[in-house]
């Protein structure tokens, strides 16, 4: 039998006031949940960047965050991080090399869902693995030719929130 995940719904303050399982708070839009996002940079300043799998019921074929994800409930933000990096890039990521780089809430129009996302980076030059089940394949970017593409409207779709996170982290305005 599938254990059912379940996800600590929040207040305005990021306050958790009850959780419900992922199904039931997605097919009611109630709340505020949260998630949890990596970034990874190499030395030249490159962020690398999956692609979706085309056959993804959520966002197919849309660039992605180096690793994004659910915080599931009684998890903290950084717990929640370490399990999706091994679930999506392969990767046991020590918590001590993690840099938290800020916060962003952000509203999924697709959804009706507010998020709120802790943002962390890592620095390697090496490739993470990819999850033959979540992408098809990675690109290094520097933050300025990933704002382009997002921006063509030639290119395919891009996961939520990715643009407000270069804006916000990673842009020079």
């Amino acid at each position: 039998m599938e254990t059912q995940e379940y996800l600590d719904i929040v207040d305005e303050n990021d306050r958790v006031i009850t959780k419900m399982t992922i199904e039931d708070a997605y097919k009611q839009s109630i709340g505020n949940i949260r998630w949890v996002c990596l970034m990874i940079r190499n030395d030249e300043g490159k962020l690398w960047i999956p692609r979706r799998l085309l056959t993804k019921s959520k966002f197919p074929w849309a660039l992605d965050y180096s690793v994004w994800g659910h915080v599931s409930s009684w998890e903290t933000y950084v717990d929640g991080l370490i399990r999706e990096a091994q679930e999506e890039i392969c990767m046991i990521l020590d918590r001590t090399e993690l840099n938290y780089i800020g916060k962003i809430v952000q509203d999924d129009d697709i959804y009706h869902i507010r998020f709120f996302a802790e943002i962390y980076e890592y620095i390697t030059n090496t490739p993470p693995g990819i999850n033959k089940n979540e992408h098809s394949t990675s690109y290094w970017f520097t933050p300025d030719e990933l704002y382009a593409k997002l921006l063509n409207p030639d290119e395919p779709p891009y996961k939520t929130g990715l643009k407000e996170v270069l804006e916000k982290f990673y842009l020079i305005h």
